[in-house]
């Protein structure tokens, strides 16, 4: 078995380069041929550098956080290459939506098993006239969250902790205002005024907030949630509900499955896809989409 290790230099503190080392040297002593594979910037490489990474291999592991899986989904998707996540990040919502762990032992374990699920890909499409293509595999987010992502990613110098947020969630409470958002799903408007959206593919968020607790990566449809919000006294609240897993019962919530999702605004907001930060910040347009069954993903023995 021939097997890539993609790993992202920046995650776990720095630590990500010796994990991959370790990670490789365990798989090499297991009999298994691995090649190790750096991450690169975007912008600082040609669209292809991936896929050429990865051909002739029979499994992916991708050593970092929730930016470096949705990096390498859409390539491991398109040439059908399993993939599997070993946690190096801050949150690692993928990885913990499949209970995968980053030791070599569970690693071994579940090649050895060999059980492989196929999961949906959620697709955006970011404004009109020049549209911008992206992907993501946990959820898409347009409010609070996005401007902390988009704050952050615009001081960010190195790698990153729990503890970077703070910063960025003290400035952008003090100067975040909520768009007024027009939200159709599958032509249906489900939401038209201020608020703060997210379009789920998996359930797990930050913290284990889980907003969308139901969303289910097979099931061929995205969970679109808007949450009104005028100020950030009402968005203080939703956290609360959020944390005590009471949102679903506020009826102000507007909860929808589908396969379209349509997100506009005449104020310009920011986006943020499985934590990364998204678009120039003037984006007045979204829209999701989902490709059903796109990529495979190796579960752990245990699954």
């Amino acid at each position: 078995m021939r097997i890539t290790c993609l790993f992202n230099p920046i995650s776990g503190r720095g630590r990500s380069a010796a994990e991959a080392d370790r990670l490789a040297r365990g798989l090499r002593d297991a009999g298994y041929e691995v090649r190790q594979l750096e991450t690169r910037p975007p912008g600082e490489a040609d669209s292809g550098w991936l896929a050429r990474g990865l051909a002739g291999t029979d499994l992916l592991v991708v050593l970092g956080g929730d930016g470096a899986v949705r990096l390498a989904a859409p390539t491991a998707a398109a040439l059908g290459v399993p993939l599997h996540h070993a946690a190096a990040g801050t949150e690692n919502l993928f990885s913990k939506s499949f209970g995968m762990r980053s030791d070599v032992a569970s690693l071994q374990a579940a090649i050895e098993a060999w059980t492989v699920r196929r999961i949906d890909l959620g697709c955006v499409r970011i404004g009109e006239a020049s549209v911008v293509e992206e992907s993501f595999a946990i959820m898409a987010s347009i409010g609070f969250d996005a401007a902390v992502v988009h704050d952050l990613a615009a001081n960010r110098h190195g790698s990153i902790t729990h503890w970077s947020y703070l910063r960025p969630i003290l400035r952008q409470l003090r100067s975040w205002r909520p768009p007024r958002l027009r939200i159709d799903v599958d032509g249906e408007t489900i939401a038209d005024g201020p608020a703060f959206a997210m379009v789920s593919n998996l359930p797990d968020y930050a913290r284990g907030l889980n907003p969308a607790r139901w969303a289910d990566p097979t099931d061929g449809v995205l969970d679109a949630l808007a949450f009104p919000t005028s100020n950030t006294r009402e968005l203080f609240g939703w956290a609360v509900r959020l944390a005590m897993g009471q949102h679903l019962a506020d009826h102000r919530l507007a909860y929808r499955v589908g396969r379209r999702i349509v997100i506009e605004s005449p104020d310009p907001f920011v986006l943020q896809l499985d934590g990364d930060a998204i678009g120039s910040g003037a984006v007045h347009r979204v829209e999701c989409g989902i490709v059903p069954s796109a990529l495979s993903v190796l579960l752990p023995a245990d699954r």
